[in-house]
Formats: C-alpha cells, sequence, structure tokens
C-alpha cells in the first residue's frame, strides 16, 4: 500500500515463516476461521540451446545471515533466511515520496537523491533517470516490501559506488543522506543513469483491497483462484504501462528530467507480473522476476492437480485457458525466435532468481521455457556477461540452494547487480 496509507497488518512474530510480503504462501488467517465467501462465487517449435540446463555452478551456496534481534526463532536447518523486515537495514534514510498518479498512489524512493537541476541555461543536462519498478507478492502490499526496495536501492548504489571507486563518496542516486546536496559535473556521472524506485499496491491488495478470500488459493478455499490469480497477474501488468505512459508527467512537471530506461522486479505474484510484462511492455528492457514463472498454464496445472481438481470449467474455464494461451509468456509461438521483429524477448536482459527448494512455484515449471528462451545472438565469448552460463550475456539463471518460496538478501543484491549493469551502466 501507500505508505502511510491504509490498514496496518499484524506483525509475524513467527520468523520461520515469511512476512506478511512473502506472497502466496503467506496465510493472515493462520488459526483463524477463513472469512465467508465472497457472495457471487459458485461452487461448483522452439530452438534448443547451450542453456537447455540450469548453468551448473549458478547455485548460490547456503550461507550465515545476521538476524533480526527482534526474532524470536530461528529458521528450520536447511532454510535459507529471507530479507528482515521490521526496522529498515538498508537505506533507512531513502526519501519517500507517495504521488497520486490518475488514483493510483505510487511510492516514489530516492527522488530528492536525485541531482539537483540548476536553473541557469549554462547548465550541464542532469543525467538520465531509470525508474524501477519493484511489485510484491500475493496477500503483501507496497508496504510489506519496503525493505526489499531499500535493500535493493542499496545495492545499486554500492555496485555503482564500486564501478567508480567512489565507494565512500556520497553522490546522486548513490543514498546520499537527505538534505546533502550533490552537484552534477559532465565528468562526475557520465554515461551513467541516475535511479529511482517504484512500488504500489497490486489490485486486490494493500489499499486497493476488496475481498480477502480473492487472494488465496484452492487450498485456503478460494474456488475462484485461477480468475483471481491470473486478473491480478495480468492487471499488474497493465497498471506498470500505464505509469510509464503517465508517471514522467507527474514527477517531473518541468521536464527538468528525461526517462530513458525502465526496468522491473517482482517478488511471487510480482515475479509472475514481470514475466507478463516482459512479454507485452517493450519499454521495459531489464527485468528481475524472483520466484515467479513465466508458464501459467504449467503452474495451474499442476495446483489443480494437487488439490483434485480438474483443469477445466468451473476451475479454469476455457475462457481463461484461451486467455493464458493468447498472452502467456510460455504461450507465445516466436520466444524462441532469432528474429527481433517476432520475438517479445529479443534486446531485453532478464535474470531469473528461483529457490532450489520451491514448492509453491517449482522451479520445474519454467525449465521448459528457459531451455528455448532466446534474448539475443549467442555469445562469441567475449562479452563481459558471458559469465551467465546461459549462452547469452542478457539472460542469467540463478539458482539459491537451501532456498523455498521467499526472496534473500543475496537475491536482492544479484538484482542490484543486474540492474546496474544493464539498466544503470548499460547505454
Amino acid at each position: 500500500m501507500p505508505l502511510g496509507l491504509g490498514k496496518k497488518k499484524k506483525k509475524n512474530k513467527d520468523s520461520g515463516q515469511p512476512d506478511p510480503g512473502a506472497g502466496a504462501g503467506y496465510d493472515p488467517y493462520a488459526g483463524q476461521p477463513p472469512p465467508a465467501p465472497r457472495p457471487h462465487h459458485q461452487q461448483g517449435g522452439h530452438h534448443a540451446h547451450a542453456h537447455g540446463q540450469y548453468p551448473h555452478g549458478q547455485h548460490a551456496h547456503h550461507h550465515q545471515h545476521q538476524h533480526d534481534p527482534h526474532q524470536q526463532t530461528r529458521p528450520p536447518k536447511g532454510s535459507v533466511d529471507p530479507v528482515p523486515s521490521g526496522a529498515h537495514k538498508y537505506a533507512p534514510s531513502l526519501s519517500v515520496k507517495v504521488v497520486d498518479v490518475g488514483g493510483l498512489p505510487v511510492n516514489i524512493f530516492g527522488l530528492e537523491e536525485l541531482s539537483p537541476v540548476l536553473s541557469r541555461s549554462t547548465a550541464a543536462r542532469p543525467p538520465e533517470v531509470c525508474v524501477i519498478f519493484h511489485l510484491h507478492g500475493r496477500g503483501g502490499s507496497a508496504k510489506n516490501e519496503e525493505h526489499i526496495v531499500r535493500q535493493l536501492y542499496h545495492s545499486l548504489s554500492q555496485h555503482r559506488n564500486a564501478h567508480e571507486g567512489r565507494a565512500a563518496r556520497p553522490s546522486a542516486g548513490r543514498s546520499r543522506q537527505r538534505g546533502e546536496t550533490s552537484q552534477f559535473t559532465p565528468d562526475s556521472d557520465a554515461g551513467e543513469r541516475e535511479f529511482i524506485i517504484v512500488s504500489f499496491d497490486a489490485r486486490n491488495h494493500g489499499h486497493r483491497l476488496t475481498s480477502e478470500l480473492g487472494q488465496k488459493s484452492w487450498k485456503d478455499s478460494n474456488p475462484e483462484h485461477a480468475k483471481d490469480l491470473y486478473a491480478m497477474v495480468h492487471g499488474t501488468a497493465r497498471d506498470v504501462s500505464f505509469l510509464i505512459d503517465l508517471l514522467p508527467a507527474y514527477i517531473f512537471p518541468h521536464d527538468e528530467r528525461v526517462v530513458t530506461r525502465w526496468a522491473c522486479t517482482g517478488k511471487s505474484l510480482g515475479g509472475h507480473s514481470v514475466w507478463a510484462i516482459l512479454a507485452s511492455e517493450p519499454r521495459i528492457t531489464v527485468g528481475v522476476p524472483m520466484i515467479g514463472c513465466p508458464d501459467f498454464q504449467r503452474l495451474l496445472q499442476d495446483r489443480a492437480r494437487s488439490n483434485f481438481l480438474p483443469y477445466g470449467p468451473p476451475t479454469v474455464p476455457h475462457s481463461l485457458q484461451a486467455l493464458i494461451r493468447t498472452i502467456d509468456p510460455a504461450a507465445h509461438p516466436h520466444y524462441g525466435s532469432f528474429d527481433p521483429q517476432r520475438n517479445p524477448f529479443w534486446g531485453k536482459a532478464i535474470c531469473v532468481c528461483m529457490g532450489a527448494l520451491d514448492k509453491l512455484v517449482k522451479p520445474a515449471y519454467a525449465e521448459d521455457f528457459l531451455k528455448n528462451l532466446v534474448v539475443s545472438e549467442p555469445d562469441q565469448g567475449q562479452s563481459h556477461g558471458s559469465d551467465t552460463g546461459t549462452g547469452f550475456s542478457r539472460l542469467r539463471i540463478f539458482v539459491q540452494e537451501n532456498c523455498g518460496h521467499t526472496v534473500t538478501e543475496q537475491m536482492v543484491d544479484v538484482a542490484g547487480d543486474w540492474i546496474f549493469r544493464w539498466a544503470i551502466q548499460n547505454r
């Protein structure tokens, strides 16, 4: 939800469980009677190449994270700690501004940290801007995942500082303290963009909540799960396109800055939406789907099977199946094509983050799609990104060992490195 708007949720005291922003695995009604159902509910040929398997050596090794001092218990053995919530560990002084864009409130992180624009006509033109959207998980809100946004901003700042060799020098887009000035000079940031991060509540979440049951799954007694989930995925993708159209006019009313790059990250439900956006929105050129799925049909089929439900009406109506076959990323007939005019993923930089032990959004759901996905011509071993192990510098598959359906600090740092490389630094 926009910061300061809507109802506050109770803090999750069990540190062994995902926080309320953990997406599809979170149940705010655990141990309580489920809410009443909504009144309207009725019961009732691709090219294969070098990255055919998840790259060997890309799995992240488990390492110990520092815990929040307020946590009472430790996660189960073999699990990986999620990004800590609560008091802000990263970028605590980062500015946040709520902007109402045509009735959709959005949170803008880092707007005050951009270099000031000098009014005199002889002043150098300020750096271009990259806008990064972060999309939250099912059952959460933008507020629940503010800690992820702040860590992502911190990570981007650290990668940028390390690249420039000025880790100790605060400057625009580098977690500059509020109130501290920073003068842009042509030599200081030449060739790099500054950045802001934008978050907002998904449909039927946060301040846009209309039905708590609509956030839940078949397992949690929501018979409309397939329709509700895909509506939120598809609706969020539409919201991002809407914001790309209008956000610059709201935050730069004097045309004082120019947005030249758009990127997107997302967790769980938000990760599904990142895939939908990458397939449908040409202006999003860099994406990091975290614990999300590009093959919605495969995800729904497996969930229906595990809940002893038919993959057909009324659980999954034929009209919904037809929509999925029309717009789903894995259903696109040319995602494995080397023709830039046909392949919607061509030229985009995509970093896929998954948990090896994820039982909710299983890595296997995406395996066939990722085996055949083409984003550019294959590397010839000369690209700075050829270390991805996929055969493409613009495609990385990061599978974290000992990790279930959660977003970890390591995933967020991987996202920061990727976005810096392809959206901040890359021209």
